[in-house]
């Protein structure tokens, strides 16, 4: 129960919509009178209906921890010491290989992000190689796929920062690139 405060000042309780019954709700609805406000609630309780199955099915978390009908994630194997050419297996192009990034020479798992990482996905681009220098200039351009971080600005070198926090914070770091 919310409390509120009517037109004449009195504090009165009064449920929101998502707490109420649905008998309610339409009970509410059907003494409106007005077709168009029928229609207003009809669209409100449905969409309060699908959030509220929705948060309670779990689909409401983070779009990249999964997708339906994808088997649980496998944990990250350590790959150790790559170079940059053994990295490029782990672009998404064997489906039996995971999926790896490196951000400032580290290598993270991005497997779990297949969704964005994968084959023909948003930052596909990025796997499979060391995308430094693309994260920290926000691009998708194939010359700042290089993965040096020589002539970044600070305020490149800052976002690249931020990047490495979220690969931190994300995906297991399995490695580190190492000259060939």
């Amino acid at each position: 129960f919310a409390s509120t405060t009517d037109r004449c000042g009195c504090r009165t309780r009064a449920r929101r919509a998502s707490d109420m019954p649905l008998s309610a709700l339409l009970e509410r609805v059907s003494s409106l009178g007005n077709g168009f406000f029928v229609a207003l609630w009809i669209v409100a309780v449905t969409l309060l209906v699908w959030q509220r199955r929705r948060r309670r099915s779990g689909g409401a978390g983070d779009a990249e921890d999964g997708a339906q009908g994808v088997a649980e994630p496998v944990k990250p194997v350590h790959c150790g010491d790559i170079t940059l050419e053994e990295l490029r297996a782990f672009d998404g192009s064997d489906p039996n290989k995971p999926l790896y990034v490196a951000v400032k020479g580290k290598v993270y798992d991005v497997t779990r992000g297949r969704t964005f990482y994968g084959p023909g996905c948003a930052y596909s681009c990025f796997t499979g190689r060391d995308a430094s220098r693309a994260l920290a200039k926000m691009s998708f351009t194939e010359e700042d796929l290089a993965g040096t971080t020589e002539g970044l600005t600070a305020g490149e070198t800052q976002i690249l920062d931020d990047w490495e926090m979220k690969f931190l914070t994300k995906y297991a770091q399995v490695g580190q690139v190492v000259p060939a």
